[in-house]
């Protein structure tokens, strides 16, 4: 997250007074009333998600975060490198059954 900020907050970016955008942790595998409050809470309208997609075990928690964020989010935009090859292709399978 360090890296993030440092990244996104750079002088050339000019987001050093913009109020709007906000860089916050998210466990997935938080109960689903909290996170359905701290979307709540959030209310993004855009969400930029890197490097997420890791872990097998986790894709069906990942998606259910990004199904709460698109509530009233307008989009969702996910980057990172391909680790492993059947992780990727899981999200993919599991993200193409999703109605978001």
């Amino acid at each position: 997250m360090q890296r993030c900020a440092s990244n996104v907050y750079l002088p050339c970016n000019n987001l050093q007074a913009h109020n709007g955008v906000h860089l916050l942790p998210l466990d997935w595998t938080s109960p689903a009333e909290q996170l359905a409050a701290r979307m709540e809470q959030i209310r993004p309208d855009v969400v930029l998600a890197c490097d997420v997609i890791f872990d097998v075990r986790l894709i069906r928690d990942l998606l259910g975060v990004i199904r709460l964020a698109l509530a009233t989010a307008s989009e969702c935009w996910i980057a990172g490198a391909v680790r492993n090859e059947l992780t990727t292709r899981a999200f993919e399978e599991a993200a193409g059954g999703c109605t978001f």
